[in-house]
This record gives structure tokens, sequence and C-alpha cells, in this order.
């Protein structure tokens, strides 16, 4: 009986550091085989030596641009949060305040499906860079996995940005995985030029910091 598509074996593409494993045994064992003959002579191999004798016997691996074992990409993209980010961040605060009005709790209010808000693509698109930057995430179902039925959440570092408080200015991301958030380097949405956010009105900031309070309360990401 055949497998159906549940049942398949899952099938990996073969990593490339096993050759670098054996190369490695081979010479360490010559290595120990040349200088145990004089006395007091044989020690470890430094890691430089190791690191030398790595790169000689695999050139390619001194390539930056991809991974040698997996042949990914090895670029380190850099976010910086732009007027985009606030665009969308500010669209979905005032989703999350209409939804209030109607009767949500705070904490479901704040499950928004950005497709539904009328943004452009461009917008639409940034909610991956926005997450890498904090400020919004996915909402999480009972299986830790993205629940898209329930949208996505302002966290309480968007809520605070959009309160007026400093957030880390930008973030370093590889293949979807943050890898750095350089230290002192902070923004705050006032320092951003957005014509969206020209067009807020007391009632949109009094909304904001009260929301924000609400977040620091709310177990929020």
């Amino acid at each position: 009986m055949k497998k159906n598509k549940q049942q398949q074996e899952k099938v990996y593409k073969k990593g490339r550091i096993q050759p670098i494993v054996a190369h490695l045994h081979k010479a360490y064992s010559n290595w120990i085989q040349e200088h145990t003959e004089v006395k007091n002579s044989a020690k470890l191999p430094t890691l430089d030596e190791l690191t030398q004798e790595i790169r000689r016997a695999f050139p390619e691996i001194k390539n930056k641009e991809r991974c040698y074992n997996c042949e990914a990409s090895m670029r380190i993209n850099g976010y910086t949060v732009n007027e985009i980010h606030v665009a969308l961040l500010t669209r979905m605060a005032r989703e999350v305040r209409a939804r209030m009005q109607k009767g949500y709790t705070f904490h479901e209010a704040n499950k928004i499906h950005v497709q539904t808000l009328g943004l452009y693509n461009s917008k639409e698109c940034q909610t991956t860079v926005s997450r890498y930057l904090g400020l919004i995430a996915k909402v999480k179902g009972k299986n830790g996995k993205h629940d898209t039925k329930a949208g996505w959440l302002i966290t309480k570092r968007g809520w605070a940005f959009l309160k007026g408080e400093p957030v880390p200015k930008c973030v370093h991301a590889i293949r979807n995985q943050i890898v750095e958030r350089p230290e002192g380097k902070m923004i705050t949405i006032n320092e951003i030029k957005v014509e969206d956010k020209d067009s807020w009105k007391d009632s949109d900031r009094e909304f904001f910091y009260n929301a924000g309070r609400m977040a620091d309360q709310t177990p929020l990401l």
C-alpha cells in the first residue's frame, strides 16, 4: 500500500559538513602520527591551525554570500522604522478602537485582519518587517502557530511607540530570524513625518495613550 501525503517520510537536502568532519579527522590523525614519534612534541592543533587547514582543503567555504552547508543566503538585512510602519500601526490602532466601541474587550479587539483595513499592498506587505521591529505580532493559536483567522495584534512595544515612547530604531534579521537589535539606537513616533499621523485628532492621541496603559496590564507580546 502506498503511503499518503501525511504518512510519507520527510526528505531533507543533505548537508555539506560531513566531508569537512571526515577531512579534519584524517588530517588530525596524520598530524598525531607525525608528532608522537618525537618526545613531548605532541600537542593539540590550535584553532587557527584547524581553521587554516579547513580553508585550504575547502576554499569555497570562504564565500560569505552563501552557507557552505545548506547554500542558503547569509546576507543579514537591516530594517528601520519608517512612515509605512507608522501608517500600518495607526490603522490597526483605530480598528482596535472601533471594535472596542462595538463591545469587544481590549484583548479581543486587538486582533486585526490587516487585509480588511483597505491598505495598499506595500503597507500590507510590511507586516513582516513590522513584526521584526517588534511593533506587531502574529496572534498565536493553542498549537502555538499563527491563527490566521485571528490575524495580527499590536504588541506592548507597538502601543508604547504610539504613545510617543522611544523604541528600538532598527533590527537586523536573516531568513526570518532576528539576529540583533542595535543598542542605543532609539526612535519616537514624533520623529517620523507621516501624513496620516498629522491628521490625528485629540481623541486618537487619547485612545493611543489609554490603550498603551491597557497593554501594559495585558499579557501581550
